[in-house]
């Protein structure tokens, strides 16, 4: 008997939806036959890590989407990161469809369609209940844990002296490349000044290669490598690290927090980052962090209220400004010098830890039982 196929799909926004899928899929009965269509970020993480029976490079152009309608209908079922039009035009083809959403704790509308697939699963966070309140989610909606891989669960209590630092993000397409090269600026002279000496046996950079190459072009600090890793490696290097400077992007940091590896906070690259900051500080979760509206509170904005598309705007016009000026600088170096110089990590850890517990860190395998319970009664 031929074995099910699923087609899976993140959407490209950096490493986190991908990171999702690919966290889920391996956690999967290996009875399943895997196949991937992906462009961009997804495209590349998920080519150096492995782990899908095929992957189908697409440019991401939907005018050209009926092209792989052969594709959803060979498949069983799909499963999707957080892509409405993906999710539709399975629908329009009769193909059941499964939802994961990182991001419906900030979402100021809920896509439709995400109401009316099969089954749409809600990774957990700060403000989760209050959307959920807000929001008809229909019988489909479930709320799972952290999407975490725990493979590694067993060096949790293994720490080397490595800083991890991971830019990650950067390749959303919700990015204008003017920022990315802003974000780059601002923060690439005051890492170089705060690691030009450090005690550290290692300092690894970690994210998307086109970023870690203008970083490595840029920075002269000793004991340091840059490495584009597979998703497994990153999450080994995570857990073998003592602490971690990162933006603060939700899947990096959720790890973290999970393999107890100590989180400083870089500024936010994009709109999730810039809301979700403020939620983990607002919950004890992120004492040595920089936010953009530390250097200038008008900076702020009410993330309920406003749309996506200016707060975008003002996120960039914020990192293009705080770029051009070398003043700010000087803020984000003193505040990388003084977090740097801790004595002592351990109440932060726990703190982070406390976090993640909250939210409950099992959500893979959560996922993985709702997609089978949804598959035995579609069978």
């Amino acid at each position: 008997m031929k074995p099910p196929t699923i087609l899976f799909y993140a959407v490209p926004y950096g490493y986190g939806p991908i990171g999702t899928l690919i966290t889920v899929q391996r956690v999967l009965p290996k009875n399943y036959q895997c196949i991937l269509l992906a462009s961009g970020s997804s495209l590349e993480l998920a080519k150096v890590s492995g782990g899908f029976h095929k992957i189908i490079p697409w440019n991401n152009n939907f005018d050209e989407i009926e092209r792989y309608a052969d594709l959803f209908l060979s498949s069983s079922f799909l499963i999707n990161v957080m892509s409405p039009r993906i999710a539709a035009f399975a629908q329009s083809l009769k193909l059941p469809v499964i939802v994961i959403d990182n991001l419906f704790w900030m979402r100021s509308s809920l896509p439709r369609v995400f109401t009316e697939v099969t089954l749409y699963l809600i990774q957990n966070f700060v403000n989760v209940t209050q959307q959920v309140q807000k929001y008809s989610l229909g019988r489909s909606g479930r709320i799972v844990g952290a999407i975490i891989d725990r493979r590694y669960q067993h060096r949790q209590n293994f720490k080397k002296n490595q800083l991890l630092v991971h830019i990650g993000g950067l390749d959303s397409p919700l990015i204008a490349p003017s920022s990315k090269q802003d974000y780059i600026l601002a923060i690439v002279e005051p890492i170089q000044q705060v690691l030009k000496k450090h005690n550290f046996e290692r300092v690894l950079f970690t994210g998307s290669k086109s970023a870690l190459d203008q970083f490595k072009a840029k920075l002269n600090i000793p004991r340091c490598e840059f490495d584009c890793l597979p998703f497994d490696q990153f999450i080994f290097e995570l857990a073998n690290s003592t602490l971690m400077l990162t933006s603060p992007g939700l899947r990096a940091t959720m790890h973290a927090f999970h393999y107890k590896t100590p989180v400083i906070f870089l500024p936010p690259e994009n709109l999730s980052q810039f809301i979700g900051l403020k939620y983990l500080r607002f919950a004890g979760a992120a004492p040595l962090s920089f936010h953009w509206i530390d250097n200038d509170p008008s900076c702020d904005f009410d993330d309920v209220v406003i749309d996506e598309e200016r707060a975008t705007k003002l996120i960039q016009s914020y990192i293009n400004g705080f770029a051009q000026n070398k003043n700010p600088y000087k803020h984000l170096s003193r505040f990388l010098e003084e977090a740097l110089k801790a004595d002592d990590y351990q109440n932060m850890q726990l703190a982070q830890q406390g976090f993640i517990q909250t939210l409950g860190d099992n959500g893979a395998a959560e996922c993985v039982q709702l997609i089978d319970e949804e598959i035995l009664h579609m069978n």
